[in-house]
């Protein structure tokens, strides 16, 4: 299940079992309680799969006025997709790290 909403945390279910909603117990989960959204997930779905779509949906949905949002989110999303569809994780890595982190204050939307 994704505690928090779009940008919150997968948790299992026997890693969500006796946790309440609130950031003191889901702090030992390393989850928040965020926008307090809960998704489950049918048994047929994949958590890696879904969070590659909410990723492309988000980078679709960017107004693309900042170098994270116009490069970083899409190529995010990219890797994403391939590690969905049984890519190695480690071979993708090298590609999306620096576009994941910013190096400099110029590059931050904040």
């Amino acid at each position: 299940m994704l505690i928090g909403g779009y940008h919150g945390t997968w948790l299992t279910g026997a890693e969500a079992r006796g946790l309440t909603l609130d950031d003191r117990s889901l702090a030992g989960a390393r989850a928040r309680v965020g926008a307090g959204i809960v998704i489950t997930l049918p048994p047929d779905r994949c958590g890696v799969v879904e969070t590659a779509r909410v990723v492309r949906y988000l980078a679709l949905e960017s107004a693309g006025q900042c170098g994270p949002c116009l490069n970083g989110l899409p190529r995010i999303a990219a890797a994403l997709a391939e590690i969905a569809g049984g890519s190695s994780a480690s071979s993708i890595a090298g590609r999306a790290r620096p576009q994941a982190v910013p190096t400099s204050s110029a590059g931050r939307a904040w």
